[in-house]
């Protein structure tokens, strides 16, 4: 609410009591700020700004007849183009010059995760301590996390998931047997036989109820144990890192941040609690739904199942290269949104400086040349991003109408049912 009221605020009252900023006077920067601002041509007093300015100090007069930022000027609108960004190279063949920024952009990201690295083991050398890799971070996770899990909860909790995962496969195969008795049945009919409907369906959707509330009971028992699992595990965490946190030297504290210590203490811990009761049951479901998958592919159909693992390889070359290009994108796109945040940040901290100087319009256009960057940085990382995300969607269709043709073809020749 308080951000639309500021926008109806600036649409509908510019400036009510700045006669600096009324359409077609003149803007002076004053050099009374660290950066060159922008003073009016005329004060409250009815005073000129040039009378006031100190001898010496250098004044810019600037038309203040422009359409402010935010107004869509063209100034703004020219900004947000690809092409106008002073690092797009301009060629006949768009796609070209496309490649190359995106090439850039990529180089970019690796300087910033380099000077990253550097300044977080520089920070760690003064502070005393060891520079500590994602391997080692994962290392002690594990350690500390089943050093305090209680173990009987989490055992009990894989098991079932076990038997969950397990029958989540008889389900569709007694569904499948069920459908072709049925299908046997119809025709048994239409060729003049009797046909005992109890005896038919009867025994098979009894044991797909079986297996249906069997299913059931071991989602519940799955979420009840995995669930005191993560909240005993959190609980024992947080008072664990509390005691150590207060045994540390005075140097740690120099290096740290209370605030983001404090933040390591609620929300690291309440991550962790979600790794334990929600991750590790849908990681364990995972390599048993896989697992069983292929086994029960190459089971009932190798000559399908090689088909539709055929393009497994490219699919995971695909993703993890998508994994790593989309990490890059949001490093430079972050790194813009804090160039844009710094502006903010810094001149909503010294509005009265700011007003004083009569500097809105010119702290504006730097916002708005921030934001409009962070747009250009959008665009630059869009095309690709999309392409390489859906890229992997496209290919698994693909399969999907392949197999679908190979199977429809086999149910036709009689070599596979259709249940």
């Amino acid at each position: 609410s308080t951000f639309i009221q500021a926008l109806s605020h600036a649409a509908l009252e510019p400036v009510q009591d700045c006669p600096s900023a009324r359409r077609g006077s003149a803007r002076v920067a004053v050099g009374a700020s660290p950066r060159t601002m922008q003073a009016s041509g005329s004060f409250v007093n009815g005073h000129n700004a040039r009378d006031v300015l100190l001898p010496g100090v250098a004044a810019t007069v600037v038309d203040s007849s422009a359409p402010l930022p935010g107004a869509l000027g063209p100034e703004q609108l020219s900004g947000e183009h690809l092409q106008n960004d002073p690092e797009w190279e301009r060629s006949s063949c768009w796609l070209w010059s496309y490649l190359k920024m995106h090439d850039l952009l990529i180089r970019k990201a690796r300087q910033i995760d380099s000077e990253a690295r550097e300044q977080r083991a520089a920070s760690q050398a003064a502070a005393g301590q060891e520079e500590v890799s994602v391997a080692d971070s994962m290392r002690l996770l594990r350690r500390e996390v089943f050093s305090l899990c209680p173990l009987r909860f989490l055992c009990s909790g894989m098991a079932v998931s076990i038997v969950l995962t397990t029958l989540s496969f008889f389900v569709p195969y007694v569904q499948g047997q069920l459908l072709d008795a049925t299908i046997d049945a119809l025709a048994r009919r239409k060729s003049g036989k009797a046909v005992d409907e109890f005896e038919v369906l009867a025994p098979r959707i009894a044991l797909v109820a079986v297996l249906v509330f069997g299913s059931y009971i071991c989602e519940v028992v799955v979420g009840i144990l995995f669930a005191i699992s993560g909240h005993t595990t959190v609980t024992r965490l947080r008072i664990k890192l509390f005691r150590n946190l207060t045994v540390q030297d005075i140097a740690f504290y120099d290096a740290h941040v209370s605030g983001e210590l404090s933040s390591r203490l609620i929300n690291d811990s309440a991550s962790l609690s979600s790794l334990t009761q929600f991750t590790t049951q849908t990681l364990l479901g995972a390599v048993v739904k896989f697992v069983g998958s292929l086994v029960a592919m190459y089971w009932t159909h190798p000559a399908l199942a090689i088909t539709a693992t055929l393009i497994s390889p490219i699919s995971s070359l695909l993703v993890r290269r998508t994994g790593q290009t989309v990490g890059h994108y949001g490093t430079v796109q972050n790194q813009a949104m804090a160039k844009a945040n710094a502006v903010a940040i810094e001149v909503l901290g010294g509005i009265r400086t700011v007003q004083s100087n009569v500097g809105e319009t010119l702290e504006a256009t730097r916002f708005m040349e921030r934001m409009n960057y962070y747009l250009r940085v959008i665009k630059g990382t869009v095309y690709l991003e999309t392409v390489l995300r859906f890229t992997q969607f496209g290919l698994s269709r693909t399969r999907d109408v392949v197999v679908l043709a190979l199977g429809m073809h086999q149910v036709i020749n009689g070599t596979l049912t259709i249940g």
